[in-house]
């Protein structure tokens, strides 16, 4: 066994999970906060054997909503035409997306695959609404005959795995943009393998793809256009030096040319705290969007035993949209660190805390 810390000879273990070895006491103190996400995984996998992602190595962080191979995503009635769902909470949203599809004595019903997969589109739907509502976006970027979104820091456990396996991502065209065609591509190191884009539901006027690369290998390849791009539970304020210094240059890069990027965090203590010192101090980033709950945040929550208000972690929980930089503080092309290769990278959320098989929507907001 090898340090998880600094990969030498190592005799101890993690009493927590036993899965990661450190060569002293020191280290391992230093490796928690890196450690703690897959930690708390190894533990819920032995408290749940079958619900969470096999196919993890130790010393890797376990992804933000990496669901199980066996994990079932219940398929959405298709949408009908005039159907405007409400952006402003579970239980609205679904009252009309979900319209007949009630249970015989008239509520309706949802497991926690649906309303974790759909926290992403929706999200981000919700962001570009509340751009439009205080005027922080100009509605021309979201009136466009062709909308390119690109999804930065994806993984092939997450956002591909909706793709592939669900309608979910189809939402975006159908309730935001009805009237245009939409290029929905999602981009990094983490994505399986480049695919074409591909047409999506027949009216939702949405096509997808898939790019393996970085943010900088995205935008080259879209040069002269402007995409609206959105970055999930991305891990900017974790205090991973190198995710931190990956995400600086891919951001920087986006704000150089003024693109307007939606981001989320998993709560509202160390990771919202963290990202506002990155965006605020660090780049001089200009919101566009303030951070607020989003309402349409995952419904699986991790923390750490006993910690509830203090640990707790939830993904798309909070939102918040950047573009360009604050007046007179712009900074330098490449300061503040090196870019780490590869690109961005996420920091997970674990998919294991404790939730019922199904929720009444009711219960939700």
């Amino acid at each position: 066994n090898t340090c998880n810390h600094c990969g030498k000879e190592a005799s101890l273990r993690c009493s927590a999970c036993r899965q990661v070895s450190y060569c002293c006491q020191e280290h391992q103190q230093a490796d928690w906060k890196r450690h703690k996400p897959a930690c708390l995984y190894y533990r819920a996998k032995k408290a749940n054997p079958g619900s969470l992602d096999e196919g993890i190595p130790k010393n890797e962080y376990v992804g933000t909503m990496r669901w199980s191979p066996d994990t079932k995503f219940l398929a959405l009635p298709p949408f009908r035409k005039g159907m405007v769902p409400p952006l402003t909470g579970w239980s609205d949203f679904f009252s009309v997306r979900l319209e007949g599809a009630k249970e015989k004595d008239g509520r309706v019903v949802v497991e926690p695959p649906l309303l974790d997969g759909l926290s992403f589109p929706l999200t981000f739907l919700f962001a570009l609404r509340e751009l439009l509502r205080t005027g922080g976006a100009d509605k021309a970027i979201l009136s466009r005959k062709t909308i390119l979104i690109g999804v930065l820091g994806a993984s092939e456990r997450a956002e591909q795995r909706l793709l592939r396996d669900t309608s979910y991502w189809d939402e975006v065209g159908h309730i935001m943009f009805p009237g245009s065609r939409v290029e929905l591509w999602l981009v990094g190191p983490e994505v399986s393998a480049d695919s074409p884009m591909r047409p999506q539901g027949e009216s939702s006027g949405m096509a997808a793809g898939c790019m393996r690369g970085t943010t900088g290998d995205f935008l080259k390849k879209m040069e002269g256009r402007s995409p609206i791009l959105v970055g999930f539970n991305t891990g900017l304020g974790s205090g991973d030096g190198p995710l931190r210094s990956s995400w600086l240059g891919d951001l920087r890069m986006v704000l150089e040319r003024n693109l307007l990027m939606v981001l989320t965090c998993a709560n509202d203590h160390t990771d919202l705290r963290a990202e506002r010192e990155v965006i605020e101090k660090d780049l001089g980033a200009h919101y566009a969007l303030f951070p607020r709950r989003s309402p349409f945040n995952a419904v699986t929550t991790t923390h750490l035993p006993g910690r509830q208000d203090d640990t707790w972690a939830c993904a798309n929980s909070i939102v918040y949209a950047i573009q360009g930089y604050e007046a007179g503080k712009a900074l330098p092309p490449g300061g503040g660190g090196e870019r780490e290769p590869g690109g961005a990278r996420r920091r997970p959320i674990v998919a294991g805390g404790h939730r019922p098989d199904s929720y009444d929507i009711e219960e939700l907001d």
